[in-house]
């Protein structure tokens, strides 16, 4: 059986995958994607999707959301 393992980034993004500083600014250039971000988009309690393909599928979305704004295509 196939199994993904990740750990579980402590980077805080905002919607749009930008980096937020420990001030709650955002970090211009900056953006954490995949499992370097998750657990602190939704809840800063608990990860959120941090088991198998679930983490692969949030690695895709979460870079698609970042190189669309990075791109300047929100």
């Amino acid at each position: 059986a196939p199994y993904i393992y990740s750990t579980c980034g402590g980077l805080e993004v905002n919607v749009d995958m930008q980096v937020i500083n420990t001030a709650g600014e955002v970090i211009e250039g900056l953006y954490a994607v995949g499992t370097d971000s998750m657990g602190v988009m939704f809840t800063n309690t608990k990860g959120y999707t941090n088991y198998g393909g679930v983490a692969q599928g949030f690695a895709f979305w979460s870079g698609r959301v970042a190189g669309a704004h990075a791109a300047g295509n929100k």
